[in-house]
């Protein structure tokens, strides 16, 4: 069994609070059943992007490298797969029009799909969350329902379960999108409902989606639990990765950042597992451990400090504070213990952009946790260059561009004042979002 590893980081009141309100919820006397979604719900993906672990399947095959990307090719079968087949397909239905798409030989694109498979299953890893409510499910006797919304096979599905702890439940219900057919949400919630045995206001479902997983079970009677995804909790948060897609807007996307994209699905998927409050003018919660988590462990996963003087001395300040070395050795730990075996296979560039955030953009809250560590000289010329970072929007998604989109990102970045101002002339002038 695979746990999520243990940081010493107390919860906060706010958490706390949440935590207690979820917990009681699940132990009623009057829920007899729980039912949970697996993916963002149980487990957790240590990816920021969906499509990192298709980079990293690529960095191991670079006899499959064309004008294409691998990343590139498997986003674009999923997505005809989705059209063709009506959003009835599983991976072998993608993998059938990769092979079409790319012309990889049968034998490499079967030990392709198999290592997807692989990797799948070994990077799944326990959410807190989820496993403190699941652990006092079963402590209560409830009966468990475990639904997987997924492409994947059933035998990856029972590995990811033993792998995270999960097997001591009563019944899986794995929507394969092979099988959908035409159902509609209803129905699989009747799924859930009937496989559970008891009546609808028995049974108490936790997902990530408010449609799906709350609206739809208080409708037919039930209760809900929403467990907020890990990464939007992360964003949410912080402006740190939006920073750093507008700061990198058209390699982002590329193998080249493939090791910061990891680590933010880390501070994801380990610190914000648990919704967490976010702090007036701070982008870490105003805490030093989680600064020194992500920041510090950024470079020292890197294991390059830059030559702005001071980046230097905001790493050395980390490197006296204890709670912020200690976040930082843990994050080191972390990120080695998940991805060791592809050291030397990805590229580290990107990961001294944490430290160039804080550097130009730190939070006045954040601030002041490096008082007690940095001369007042330095502190003074620090805070005199700092500035509003500019930012891509919360939500922007990967997509094709067309050329003046592209062309207009070059020109004005999204979240900058001049684009929101831009954007909003044309919305009045075409009665369009984008250009």
């Amino acid at each position: 069994m695979k746990d999520s590893l243990e940081l010493k980081i107390p919860f906060s009141q706010e958490q706390r609070e949440l935590l207690d309100k979820m917990m009681s919820q699940v132990e009623s006397s009057g829920i007899k059943a729980v039912s949970f979604k697996l993916f963002g719900t149980l487990v957790n993906m240590p990816f920021s992007e969906k499509y990192d672990l298709y980079l990293l399947i690529q960095s191991e095959f670079p006899e499959i490298s064309g004008k294409k990307c691998f990343s590139d090719l498997r986003i674009e079968a999923e997505a005809e797969a989705e059209r063709k087949k009506d959003n009835k397909y599983n991976l072998s239905d993608i993998y059938e029009i990769l092979g079409k798409k790319s012309k990889i030989p049968d034998e490499i694109l079967s030990r392709i799909m198999n290592h997807e498979c692989e990797l799948t299953a070994k990077f799944a890893v326990p959410r807190n969350l989820g496993k403190l409510l699941f652990r006092r499910a079963s402590e209560r006797r409830k009966k468990i329902i475990i639904t997987a919304d997924t492409i994947y096979p059933k035998n990856v599905i029972v590995q990811i379960l033993r792998n995270c702890g999960y097997e001591n439940h009563s019944e899986l219900i794995i929507l394969n999108k092979s099988e959908c057919k035409n159902k509609h949400e209803n129905e699989f919630f009747a799924e859930i409902l009937g496989k559970s045995g008891v009546s609808a206001e028995q049974l108490i479902h936790i997902g990530t989606d408010v449609a799906d997983d709350v609206e739809i079970p208080i409708m037919n009677g039930s209760k809900a639990l929403l467990s907020a995804d890990s990464l939007q909790n992360m964003i949410k948060s912080c402006r740190i990765r939006r920073y750093v897609q507008a700061r990198q807007l058209y390699d982002y996307d590329s193998a080249d950042f493939l090791a910061l994209h990891l680590a933010f699905g880390l501070f994801a998927a380990y610190i914000f597992d648990i919704p967490r409050k976010g702090q007036l003018h701070s982008d870490f919660c105003n805490n030093p451990y989680i600064l020194g988590f992500f920041v510090y462990g950024c470079c020292k996963v890197s294991g390059n400090i830059p030559d702005g003087s001071i980046q230097k001395i905001l790493a050395q300040a980390m490197e006296q504070n204890s709670d912020m070395k200690r976040g930082g050795v843990d994050f080191e730990n972390l990120f080695r213990r998940h991805f060791q075996e592809f050291s030397g296979k990805i590229s580290m560039r990107g990961m001294n952009l944490p430290l160039e955030f804080i550097a130009q953009h730190c939070g006045e809250s954040d601030r002041k946790m490096f008082r007690k560590f940095i001369p007042a000289e330095n502190m003074t010329e620090w805070e005199n260059i700092i500035s509003e970072p500019d930012t891509a929007p919360m939500h922007r998604q990967r997509s094709e561009q067309n050329s003046l989109e592209k062309l207009a990102d070059r020109m004005f970045p999204p979240g900058t004042r001049v684009r929101n101002i831009t954007d909003g002339i044309l919305v009045k002038i075409k009665g369009k979002t984008r250009f």
